[in-house]
């Protein structure tokens, strides 16, 4: 099934919506950087309450533009709503809803809920943040979509500032965004062809990524209808077969306790014997290593490609300690000198404790991207 693509709505001189990176498991609804001025905010982001207006703010998440709420929750009606409204979009292939938002220093401490709304008038209402607005950085808002009925048909997003303080301030917004993960990071479903594929995995210059499906020569899916194969050529520059996805909006992992990927190699006669490991990245250049698999990419198959197995990372310590509530980059790697084929499938986040693997450290890793 193919990803839906971002949404599009023009209203005034301005379209708003980002199509997702090509078949990445998300869809950005609004990053804010196409717009020029106040006005074109004003025309897609609408306040339904006289005590609010919204501007463009040129600094933003990670990003050079995002969007701020000016709010007075003194005046009446005593609360805040900002709107945006759009044609009715199927969001049943998405299961969350993300958005990035921060105060400021002298703001009162207004409440926040951010709601969502189908034609029908049906809601669904995210968690309610207590004084939101005296934040003084970036926080990720979160919306479980999986268990509302109605996505087929949604056609509106409120941002909501209940009064608290009943005072005034500045709200900034930035990064809205739909998304599978977690817990699901990516089961290869969503990508088109190798083009999709490839421009949401990076790898080095010494390893292909092919799109493979059921039916295939290769072998079948572990679930669903596609997965991902690699061509390591780890005989030659950079000497190792490193597969990379690179999360434009951060992720917080910090609610769970493991990363399982399922993959699989071929028989001895064909794939040189490599290990098997994973590294992840958070956005200030902390890594943390998933356990060696030795030989992961040998068996004796009969027929000639493997079963699937599953690698499981326990990332809870890691997640206790605060590193991983800013994921940044996932690693994927056979770090050896031989040359094969591996394949990979369905990689999902699990609050269930950890398989007891040995673990080992990666230090010879090469991250080299293109």
């Amino acid at each position: 099934m193919r990803l839906a693509i971002g949404l599009v709505v023009v209203i005034g001189v301005c379209g708003w919506v980002l199509a997702a990176p090509a078949g990445a498991a998300e869809s950005w609804i609004d990053n804010f950087e196409s717009y020029a001025s106040d006005a074109e905010v004003q025309a897609v982001w609408v306040p339904a309450t006289a005590n609010a207006s919204t501007h463009l703010h040129l600094i933003g998440y990670d990003s050079a533009q995002s969007m701020r709420i000016a709010y007075h929750n003194g005046l009446d009606p005593w609360w805040t709503n900002v709107v945006i409204t759009f044609d009715p979009q199927d969001w049943s292939d998405f299961s969350r809803l993300t958005l990035r938002y921060m105060g400021e220093d002298g703001n009162s401490g207004e409440d926040l809920v951010v709601q969502i709304k189908n034609v029908d008038g049906e809601y669904l209402d995210g968690p309610y943040v207590a004084t939101a607005t005296k934040t003084y950085e970036w926080y990720e808002y979160s919306i479980d979509l999986s268990g509302w009925g109605f996505l087929d048909t949604v056609n509106r997003i409120e941002i909501h500032l209940p009064a608290s303080d009943y005072g005034a301030g500045n709200l900034y917004i930035d990064r809205v965004v739909l998304d599978t993960f977690p817990p699901l990071v990516d089961d290869f479903e969503t990508y088109a062809d190798n083009t999709e594929l490839r421009n949401a995995w990076l790898t080095t210059p010494n390893n292909f990524i092919w799109l493979m499906s059921t039916g295939s020569a290769d072998g079948e899916p572990f679930a669903g209808e596609q997965y991902m194969r690699s061509d390591y050529l780890d005989s030659f520059t950079p000497f190792d077969g490193i597969i990379s996805r690179y999360f434009d909006k951060e992720q917080d992992w910090s609610a769970y306790k493991t990363l399982t990927i399922r993959y699989r190699g071929r028989d001895a006669l064909y794939n040189a014997r490599q290990d098997f490991q994973i590294q992840l990245k958070d956005s200030y250049g902390g890594t943390f290593d998933g356990p060696i698999v030795a030989n992961a990419t040998q068996c004796t198959a009969d027929p000639l490609y493997c079963e699937w197995e599953e690698y499981v990372m326990g990332i809870e310590g890691w997640a206790e300690r605060g590193f991983a509530k800013e994921i940044h980059m996932m690693i994927l790697g056979v770090p050896d000198y031989g040359n094969g084929r591996f394949y990979i499938d369905t990689i999902e986040l699990s609050e269930n404790p950890p398989v007891s693997v040995e673990s080992e450290s990666w230090s010879g890793i090469k991250a080299m991207f293109r």
